[in-house]
């Protein structure tokens, strides 16, 4: 007799019904789907296009590109701006860069990890630390360390030139700190705006610290006696002439090369700029040379006019500097929910998590609008998933991601009796924007039926804000939401909520010396839609290696449909990475309107104990789809998944939508009788039965039905199966 796993191979092949990147070069199943018939081998060869394993391998293959464009007003303003839309950045002059290496994205990943290993609540954690990074000093750090590089080794260079030894080791370490700088500003010109901000501060401090020196204001006409200079660490300071008068004369011959280093990476770094440069830029220029060397070293620096000149530029840097930071975070923001939201699905359905978690069978990702498989290619799409949700055994898909539904509630409350037919038509970019990057509920509705007709178990969320958070739900909002999906009665619907907050919203300012609201920025909310992480236990829970890791003892021959994420030692080691997000426990109605029913998958972050340990993160309360069953309760999830698993097994083992009479008798009386064998062991986690469950054939008319019926008792109640008889 065949092992489960050997006959379906997988019970947690993915679909993510999302748009990333517009880009013509990006595959999307729209255009596959319109290009090809989704029952050839062609089509499964251009499906694979679409398959990634890690959030790594997603990144490269759907994260959008971000286009900076730098600009000049009449009036001499340099404003930053910046977009995902290729045609848009193409009618100006654009650098590309990549999302994901900005720091805000980075901000956004910390806030996400730290917060989940915090133990503290949203209004508990603190935050300061990790919204300095988009304050100015982590780039002024990066900037220090290399121009503290970029001396140290054209120093070693001449030191060890002069020595008649061999320099090329320090040679090629300069050439690479120059390669840094290169990638710095073809990346991103508003990167070096923060490192010159900061070397002005600093020649700011040294003018005022040598006009201290004296009460007399002539003092602030002395010319200082040296030149420009970086100290061990990076900072810049006044080098005094004396002190390499001092020298005798072949000491000051070794260090002459020494002296006239920031003159000779002045200019490196120009030529290395008008080299690379398509356009040279002197602004930009100027920023490279006065942050990676500041000032030829024979240029006295002189306390006249030099102080408010500098005031002068610091002022225009900030401004540009705070604009450029706001105009990516206005027009990122709804990116990154959607790249993070993918994360934080890798980061719970793979046993490693992380940007490399593995996941073996795969997430197909559309890449599309979800509202044109449904209009421009309903026929196709509705034989792509027929065929891959029934017809497929290793190649099935089991799961769907459908995150981000514009709530169904929302838009009838946004209705009035006083609409004039004839009024001007006025589409504002927003409403634009909000058309295509959201899903609507009708849509959705379409969706859910689908895909529940063909077998793929499809969680989904209203779109993540601040009325649907933990904080936010209320007795009201679950009655609402409940009979606002009253006809969504499907088994293999799933309504995930509440969502995750990354972020509340803060204010950080690029100066700390001055709490100026020009200089300030503001970081809004930032949520994360709770199917991603509902999807990511879900599928997490169906692969073994994932079940060992969490402490599991498994049956790597089995798969793992039966295993119940309400189970309280279940519960207990697949939580969330999520912090508790409330200090204080969801009251009493609340609790009782949710479970009158059992109502959706339901995350909870009540500090609550199992077996006397602490739950430390945001958990799973329940795993429900949105079909009552004959006690008016809703679903739990693996009992569906149980039926779909015998279903597919049948047609794994004997082939065929239907099946004889005979191998139904004999899958009876092998598998079924094999698998109630195997529930009393009580330390494996994924056997199919549990012990006092079974899988019965009803008496039926044999001779005369074409349809045989199946149940699977479990211990609590039971569940119907349809056979198609052959």
């Amino acid at each position: 007799m065949a092992s489960t796993m050997e006959i379906l191979k997988q019970t947690s092949k993915t679909i993510l019904f999302e748009e990333f990147n517009r880009d013509d070069n990006v595959p999307d199943l729209f255009t596959i789907l319109q290009n090809n018939d989704p029952t050839t081998e062609m089509f499964q060869l251009e499906l694979k296009k679409l398959e990634v394993h890690t959030f790594k391998e997603f990144l490269e293959k759907f994260a959008p590109k971000v286009y900076e464009i730098c600009q000049q007003d009449e009036n001499g303003n340099i404003q930053f701006m910046y977009t995902t839309d290729i045609n848009v950045a193409r009618k100006t002059n654009y650098r590309e860069t990549s999302i994901t290496d900005n720091v805000y994205y980075k901000m956004l990943s910390d806030f996400y990890y730290t917060k989940g290993s915090s133990g503290s609540s949203n209004l508990e954690f603190d935050d300061k630390k990790i919204l300095e990074m988009l304050t100015p000093k982590r780039e002024v750090e990066e900037a220090r360390n290399i121009r503290k590089s970029l001396k140290y080794n054209l120093e070693k260079y001449y030191e060890l030139k002069e020595k008649g030894e061999n320099p090329s080791e320090y040679a090629q370490r300069f050439i690479e700190d120059r390669k840094r700088i290169t990638e710095q500003y073809k990346n991103s010109q508003m990167g070096l705006l923060p490192v010159a901000i900061e070397d002005i501060n600093i020649k700011i401090k040294l003018l005022d610290e040598y006009k201290s020196e004296s009460d007399n204001d002539d003092v602030v006409n002395r010319p200082i006696s040296g030149y420009l200079a970086f100290d061990n660490s990076g900072e810049l300071i006044v080098q005094e002439v004396k002190e390499i008068a001092q020298e005798n004369d072949d000491d000051t011959k070794m260090l002459m090369p020494r002296q006239n280093l920031p003159a000779t990476i002045t200019d490196v770094l120009e030529k290395d700029y008008e080299k690379n440069e398509f356009q040279p830029n002197e602004f930009v220029k100027a920023l490279i040379t006065n942050v990676y060397s500041p000032m030829d070293n024979s240029a006295a620096l002189t306390t006249t006019a030099s102080k408010e000149e500098l005031l002068s530029n610091k002022e225009k840097y900030e401004k540009i500097y705070v604009r450029a930071k706001k105009s990516f975070i206005d027009e990122m923001t709804q990116v990154l929910e959607k790249l993070l939201g993918v994360k934080i699905f890798f980061d719970h359905a793979t046993a490693d998590g992380g940007d490399t978690g593995y996941l073996k069978s795969g997430l197909i990702v559309s890449n599309c609008p979800t509202s044109r498989l449904v209009s421009d290619v309903k026929e196709k799409f509705s034989r792509f998933i027929e065929d891959r949700g029934i017809n497929q055994v290793e190649e099935k898909i089991w799961f769907a991601i459908l995150p981000a539904v514009v709530d169904g509630a929302g838009i009838s409350d946004n209705s009035s009796s006083d609409i004039d037919p004839f009024a001007d038509i006025n589409i504002d970019a927003q409403e634009k924007k909000q058309s295509l990057d959201y899903l609507d509920f009708n849509t959705a509705k379409m969706m859910l039926k689908l895909l529940d007709e063909n077998r793929i178990m499809t969680i989904f969320n209203f779109k993540a804000g601040k009325d649907n958070g933990f904080g936010s739900i209320t007795a009201s909002y679950i009655r609402n939401k409940r009979e606002v999906l009253s006809e969504v009665n499907y088994g293999h619907a799933v309504y995930s909520y509440p969502n995750f907050t990354v972020t509340r919203e803060r204010k950080v300012s690029v100066a700390e010396e001055v709490q100026d609201e020009k200089l300030m920025l503001t970081v809004p909310d930032v949520y994360i839609d709770a199917a991603y992480p509902a999807a990511g236990l879900l599928v997490g829970s169906q692969q073994t290696d994932y079940l060992e890791k969490h402490g599991f003892k498994v049956d790597k021959e089995n798969v793992c449909v039966r295993v119940d994420l309400e189970n309280e030692e279940i519960k207990k080691n697949l939580i969330t990475k999520f912090n508790r997000e409330l200090v204080m426990r969801w009251n009493k109605d609340i609790i009782e309107e949710i479970g009158k029913d059992n109502f959706g998958f339901v995350f909870n972050s009540d500090k609550i104990y199992i077996n006397n340990e602490p739950i430390k993160n945001t958990y799973v309360y329940l795993a429900r789809t949105l079909k009552k069953n004959t006690e008016g309760q809703y679903t739990p999830i693996y009992q569906i998944l149980m039926k779909d698993f015998v279903l597919q097994y049948l047609r794994g083992k004997w082939g065929g939508s239907k099946v004889k009479l005979a191998n139904l008798k004999q899958f009876a009386k092998d598998e079924v009788v094999s698998w109630k064998r195997a529930s009393t062991n009580e330390k494996i986690v994924n056997r199919i039965l549990q012990n006092g469950e079974e899988v019965i054939k009803e008496n039926d008319d044999e001779e005369n039905s074409n349809i045989a019926n199946l149940k699977i008792k479990f211990n609590k109640n039971e569940i119907a199966v349809e056979i198609n008889i052959d």
